[in-house]
């Protein structure tokens, strides 16, 4: 509306019956509003310019980097180095997932370790009882006569194999027998 030249917001209202007008000069209600609106703009601006900074960076810390960390773990693991650990940055979902990443992985070294060790006593363990099977096969297999003794043979060089009871038992055995 106008009045004596000079431009006004009128506002209606209506309650219960009766209806209000309010009328305020324009440029003193545009003065008002736009400092209101001009605080009310640049907040919306910086709360939006946060969150399209922040949010990726929260986003790539609290997910992406903790996942990368273990995607590197575990290839490691697939290159036979079992001296990894993941770090594990909090206590979420990701970081039960590092922990029992850790823990698998210590398993593995510590089974490697003793595997090893097996095998390596497993080769002496076959070594020191084949020596003692030998042994006993010398003086089971390899009985001297008493013209062994005369030509100078002993229990290690014998004259010629002779069989024991066991040899003979197994020669007569029919293969369904000897299961």
């Amino acid at each position: 509306s106008q009045l004596n030249q000079v431009n006004y917001y009128v506002f209606l209202n209506k309650h219960k019956e009766e209806i209000y007008a309010y009328g305020f000069n324009y440029l003193d209600y545009r003065r008002k509003i736009h400092a209101v609106g001009s605080k009310l703009i640049f907040t919306e601006l910086v709360i939006a310019v946060m969150i399209i900074i922040l949010f990726p960076l929260l986003f790539y810390a609290g997910l992406i980097r903790p996942l990368n960390r273990l995607l590197e773990g575990v290839k490691e693991v697939n290159k036979d180095n079992l001296d990894v650990e993941v770090e594990i940055q909090f206590n979420d979902e990701i970081g039960f997932l590092s922990a029992s990443f850790n823990n698998m992985v210590t398993s593995l070294k510590d089974s490697s370790i003793i595997l090893t060790q097996y095998a390596t006593n497993l080769e002496k363990m076959v070594h020191e009882r084949t020596a003692e099977l030998e042994k006993a096969n010398i003086i089971v297999n390899r009985q001297l006569s008493p013209g062994d003794i005369k030509a100078g043979r002993n229990y290690f060089h014998p004259g010629g194999i002779r069989l024991g009871v066991s040899e003979i038992t197994r020669l007569c055995m029919k293969k369904n027998e000897m299961q």
